[in-house]
């Protein structure tokens, strides 16, 4: 299974609810939190170019686009049920971002 390392919190309120990850090649993801169950977060995960993550960063684009826009067309559910210096375990989705 394919996993990324969290390296940036970008936004947070009573828990993590956006952030940035980078998986064993160095590969640049974000994360955005879409509900939580049992105590545990549930994200969305999906591979973002890095001048695009620095316009999110900057607020030069917003996360719908950054998200939508992505040229990884491949996208991640997670759960976060360790610390934050564990990997997170990526399970793949097989219905298009833009369906959901």
């Amino acid at each position: 299974m394919k996993t990324v390392k969290l390296t940036e919190i970008l936004d947070y309120y009573d828990g993590i609810l956006s952030f940035s990850a980078q998986d064993p090649i160095r590969s640049h993801h974000v994360g955005d939190k879409i509900y939580t169950v049992s105590d545990y977060d549930r994200y969305l995960v999906m591979g973002a170019c890095p001048e695009r993550l620095y316009e999110f960063r900057i607020s030069k684009v917003d996360l719908h686009t950054l998200l939508l826009e992505s040229r990884d067309v491949e996208w991640f559910i997670t759960v976060a049920d360790g610390t934050i210096d564990d990997p997170l375990t990526l399970v793949p989705q097989q219905v298009p971002l833009a369906e959901t």
